[in-house]
C-alpha cells in the first residue's frame, strides 16, 4: 500500500479541531499551540440559531440577494429530491470518521458528498433551502484544499439567506484559508454580533 503524503498545517488544525470536539477540556490548550483561527470540522445539522438580527455592515462586499418568488409553487417531490441529495451528502460526509486513516478514501468521501449537494443545489427549491447547501458544500470543499471554491459556495450561502450565521463562517474559513485576513476577521465579527455566543468565531 502506499505511504499517505505528509500532512500539510490545515490538515494537522483538522485533526487537532476533530479532538476538541470530543474533549473539550483539551480545547484551551490545543488552541494556544495555534494561535489561529482553522478550519474546523462540523456536523452540517449542528445547531446554529441566530441569536441577534444585526447585519453584516463590517462585511465590504457586494452581494446580490436572491430573494423567493412569493408566488412560486414548489413541487413536493423537488423538495423531497433536494432533501435526498443533501442526506446523501451528509451520509459521505460523516464516513470520513471511519476512513480518517486513508487519504485517499478520505477525499472520495468528501467529493462524493460535493456531487450529492450539487444535485441537490439544482433542485428547484426555496432560496433558504439552497443557502444551506451551499453552506455544506463550502465545508466539504474546505476539506479538500478548494479554497477558492469553498469561498464561491459560502458567498452563495449567504447571497441566498443573509441570516445564514453559517454562511459568514464557512466564508471566514475560506478566506483565511486564502490568508485574506482582513475579510476573514470580517466575516468572524459578523457571526459574532449574529451569535453571541459563538465561541469558534472568536
Amino acid at each position: 500500500p502506499k505511504t499517505p503524503k505528509p500532512q500539510n498545517l490545515i490538515w494537522k488544525i483538522l485533526d487537532l479541531e476533530i479532538k476538541m470536539e470530543k474533549n473539550d477540556a483539551a480545547s484551551a490548550s490545543v488552541s494556544a499551540q495555534f494561535e489561529l483561527k482553522g478550519v474546523q470540522d462540523s456536523d452540517p445539522h449542528e445547531n446554529w440559531e441566530v441569536t441577534s438580527t444585526q447585519s453584516d455592515s463590517a462585511v465590504k462586499i457586494n452581494e446580490d440577494i436572491v430573494m423567493d418568488d412569493p408566488d412560486t409553487v414548489y413541487d413536493e417531490e423537488e423538495m423531497k429530491k433536494a432533501e435526498e441529495y443533501k442526506d446523501k451528502g451528509n451520509e459521505y460526509f460523516k464516513r470520513k470518521n471511519i476512513l480518517a486513516q486513508v487519504t485517499f478514501a478520505l477525499e472520495n468521501q468528501f467529493e462524493k458528498s460535493i456531487d450529492m449537494y450539487t444535485e441537490a443545489i439544482f433542485c428547484k427549491i426555496p432560496a433558504a433551502k439552497k443557502s444551506v447547501y451551499f453552506c455544506n458544500r463550502a465545508l466539504a470543499n474546505l476539506k479538500l484544499e478548494n479554497f477558492a471554491v469553498a469561498l464561491f459556495d459560502a458567498c452563495e450561502s449567504v447571497k441566498h439567506d443573509k441570516t445564514n450565521v453559517k454562511g459568514y463562517y464557512r466564508r471566514a474559513q475560506s478566506y483565511f484559508a486564502m490568508r485574506q485576513l482582513k475579510n476573514a476577521m470580517n466575516d468572524f465579527k459578523t457571526v459574532c454580533k449574529m451569535q453571541p455566543q459563538n465561541r469558534d468565531a472568536r
